[in-house]
């Protein structure tokens, strides 16, 4: 079944997408090597909290995944990673 919304729900929904825009935006723009996973969601969040927002997904714990992020930091650190946490320089 579809549902047809109405007005104000388009202009909600367009609203939220707006925000969600933003704070990837900020996530992305604070990207640099060396900055840490942590330090990009606390960009987003920033961002979601002064729009008076916050995310579905914070604190989601798939049932399928012991761990968050599902052990990719056990498997990083197997291949000799420092700080799973960080982004990675550049290859050359």
């Amino acid at each position: 079944m579809v549902e047809i919304k109405s007005d104000a729900a388009m202009d909600a929904m367009r609203e939220a997408g707006r925000v969600v825009a933003r704070s990837l935006a900020a996530a992305k723009e604070a990207a640099r090597i060396g900055v840490s996973l942590r330090e990009l969601d606390d960009a987003a969040r920033t961002v979601l909290a002064e729009a008076g927002a916050d995310s579905p997904f914070l604190g989601y714990r798939p049932s399928f995944a012991s761990l968050p992020r599902g052990g990719l930091h056990l498997r990083q650190r197997r291949r000799g990673a420092r700080r799973p946490d960080r982004l990675p320089a550049a290859r050359r």
